[in-house]
């Protein structure tokens, strides 16, 4: 072994081994049963989280319950104020629109790179059967949960890695605006029905008109929620001519 080689086995010798994968753990199912309560609103928003109350109820450590919120906080789902503790995210009417104008930005480029990839649509279809059977339900979080999972497929189906990872960041954010859209609804069936027309658009094969299918989806029925939060619809952006 030369002297150049000695730092390469120094390195390789210091480098830790991986933890072993345990799946799922308790901080992942605390993570999720915490995050549903928010998404369905049974924690509203502002809730204090108070870690000694989670854990009794979820039946886990202090710990545990605060390594959930921490990555709550990084989903930005939970807030944590100085001196005070962590409360669930308050979204406001600003909130809602950055978040629309965020996807309108991501989702129209994905639809059209699946069209450009010929994204196998049958998942899609698999997700609209998934809402109308929890609309039949009753069941408000399971919608909003296969109304992510549809937009986020169209993500993958772009095969552009980096626009997965970018809206993989924003999910949970997506999901609170769409629990937030989905609770104003009095039939919460016509949600998947409002999916087809975007559905269509991508087996067109056609990229723009995916791309603006995708737009007039996302813009389509959110004015009925930033009226009811104050907000001016006007602030969502509209596809360039």
């Amino acid at each position: 072994m030369t002297a150049d080689d000695r730092p390469v086995e120094r390195a390789r010798a210091s480098v830790r081994p991986l933890e072993p994968l345990r799946s799922p753990s308790l901080v992942d199912l605390a993570y999720r049963s915490i995050r549903d309560s928010i998404l369905s609103g049974q924690l509203p928003m502002g809730t204090r989280l108070l870690d000694v109350k989670l854990a009794r109820e979820l039946e886990v450590s202090r710990g545990t319950v605060r390594d959930a919120l921490t990555r709550l906080v990084d989903a930005g789902l939970v807030v944590e104020q100085p001196r005070q503790g962590m409360f669930v995210r308050e979204f406001g009417p600003q909130d809602v629109i950055d978040i629309y104008n965020l996807r309108i930005a991501i989702e129209p480029v994905a639809a059209r790179l699946a069209v450009r990839q010929r994204m196998d649509l049958a998942q899609l279809e698999r997700r609209l059967t998934e809402m109308r059977a929890a609309a039949e339900a009753g069941d408000v979080p399971a919608v909003s949960a296969a109304e992510l999972a549809f937009h986020f497929e169209i993500c993958e189906g772009s095969r552009n890695q980096h626009l997965i990872d970018c809206y993989g960041m924003i999910q949970a954010r997506v999901r609170m605006a769409l629990s937030l859209d989905n609770r104003g609804n009095v039939d919460y069936r016509t949600i998947a029905d409002r999916h087809v027309p975007l559905l269509e658009a991508l087996r067109s094969g056609d990229e723009l008109q995916a791309a603006t299918a995708a737009h007039a989806h996302i813009v389509g029925h959110v004015d009925e929620v930033l009226l009811r939060l104050g907000a001016d619809p006007a602030g969502l952006l509209q596809l360039p001519d």
